[in-house]
């Protein structure tokens, strides 16, 4: 299977961070059989990892490796610790050996920074995402926040090359990433507070049935509110252009004209860092109800 197939199970097998209860457990035994347990910060040709309950005394992370050095840590090299990078930071990811070790579905990301296919773009240890698009950037940047969060991953150092210097420095590359981050970080919070306030519809459909029903429910939604397409525009933020969208929401009748007055004078004058808005009705729904049968793979209603 490809990079993109094997991340969704990747996502399945790690929904949940583990515990260091439940690798002292689980995995303890096996993970004792395959590392030994000395300093993991020593600078030989292949140091190995500190295991079991002593994995909470966490190696130096400001050591900086090379990609030679790295290289010895993706399972083919005796009972040693079992490494990959991210962007450039180095994790140990020994707890996850039975996921990382040669002839296992992510064997490819170990021994190597294969940011890439964190994108699901390459089975090739392929460090570089500059040209991948903004959303696809931020989503590694979340894989990488996944492993700075773990439980039991732990970052070991830095790798020389795309993202760090000789030194441990930030390259311009790196920071150029870190900006387009940031700047996806802002657009998210932004989309989750529109969303918010204009929730979702509910909707369900059936192969075996030509028809769709969307619809809000008063338990869950503001109370009164009734099934809307709107247009949306995110502002633009760094190098992210505008990013336009639409979706089904639900907005109470009460509100409407106060929302549409608010969205007429975001249209004339638009404010920085605000999102601009349009509601349409749906066509061939009743004009007070709060459910609606549209005919399924019909288009929205245009703006």
């Amino acid at each position: 299977a490809g990079a993109a197939s094997r991340l969704v199970q990747f996502v399945l097998m790690f929904g949940r961070p583990l515990t260091a209860c439940a690798v002292s457990t689980a995995v303890g035994a096996v993970l004792l059989a395959f590392f030994t347990s000395v300093n993991p910060t020593q600078k030989s040709a292949v140091p190995p990892v500190v295991v079991g309950n002593d994995w909470q005394n966490r190696a130096d992370s400001g050591r900086v490796w090379t990609v030679a050095e790295l290289a010895a840590y993706d399972g083919t090299h005796g009972p040693h610790a079992l490494l990959l990078a991210i962007l450039g930071e180095i994790y140990n990811v020994s707890a996850g050996a039975r996921f990382y070790m040669p002839s296992k579905g992510y064997h490819s990301m170990a021994g190597c920074d294969n940011s890439r296919a964190f994108a699901g773009e390459s089975d090739e240890a392929n460090a570089s995402i500059g040209d991948l698009s903004t959303e696809e950037q931020a989503g590694v940047a979340k894989w990488r926040s996944f492993y700075r969060d773990h439980d039991v991953y732990y970052r070991v150092g830095v790798l020389n090359g795309l993202y760090f210097d000789s030194l441990g420095r930030a390259t311009a590359e790196q920071q150029r990433l870190e900006s387009v981050f940031a700047a996806a970080n802002w657009i998210e919070v932004l989309r989750k507070k529109f969303e918010k306030r204009f929730m979702n519809c509910n909707s369900k459909s059936a192969t075996s049935k030509a028809e769709m029903v969307i619809w809000c429910d008063d338990s869950y939604h503001p109370p009164g509110s009734r099934p809307v397409h709107v247009y949306y525009t995110l502002p633009g933020q760094g190098d992210m252009p505008p990013h336009s969208s639409n979706r089904c929401a639900c907005v109470p009748m009460k509100d409407r004209t106060r929302f549409e007055e608010e969205a007429a004078e975001l249209a004339a004058r638009p404010v920085q860092d605000t999102i601009t808005f349009r509601f349409v009705d749906y066509i061939g729904c009743p004009e007070m109800s709060q459910t609606c049968s549209r005919r399924q793979n019909t288009i929205p209603p245009l703006p």
